[in-house]
């Protein structure tokens, strides 16, 4: 690792590979095949649970010890009702599937904010999302009331951390934890 180097982290749940697939599958049949859009690759799909951002290597075992302790407090989570949408609503540049807001990932957005010492995310309620592309230019995608995600089941958290590079971000995994509320 250079010197001064930061880690761009992030808390999250990876995808099923099926699912990712369907996900890749469908959103590659919607963009124009001449797309400036980079569409992101099955195995980096994944829904968020909180943006760390760029951290000193030194407080990786912190930061890894508090997310595990959240994880263990907290009960698996569904999330059901995921549409693909064109975000954000001005000037979109990316594709979700976004779901329904659900009170407890909300929660669980909030404890990993105060137990990192991280702002939470600005929007509330927190909407979760999987990020199916991004590009440069406006994306105008066919809004549709179709479920095709109708439910996710959020199990574990998983710490990643984000490497950029010319082809977009690549996301490594470091450690993942269930959730698994201890009574």
């Amino acid at each position: 690792m250079l010197r001064n180097e930061r880690l761009r982290l992030f808390v999250g749940t990876a995808l099923p590979p099926l699912l990712a697939n369907d996900l890749h599958e469908r959103i590659s049949s919607l963009l124009p095949a001449s797309s400036d859009y980079r569409i992101t690759p099955t195995a980096q799909l994944h829904v968020t649970a909180m943006f760390i951002g760029n951290r000193d290597p030194t407080l990786l075992p912190s930061i890894r010890e508090r997310v595990a302790h959240v994880a263990s407090i907290t009960d698996p989570i569904t999330i059901t009702h995921g549409r693909i949408f064109s975000m954000p609503k001005r000037s979109p540049y990316m594709a979700w599937v976004r779901f329904r807001p659900h009170k407890a990932l909300t929660t669980l957005h909030h404890a990993l904010a105060n137990a990192l010492g991280s702002p939470p995310s600005v929007y509330v309620p927190y909407w979760p999302h999987i990020t199916l592309a991004r590009g440069n230019g406006a994306l105008s995608l066919p809004q549709s009331n179709e479920d095709i995600v109708e439910q996710f089941h959020i199990d574990c958290l998983t710490l990643f951390r984000s490497h950029r590079d010319p082809g977009g971000s690549q996301h490594s995994v470091i450690e993942q934890w269930p959730l698994e509320r201890c009574v």
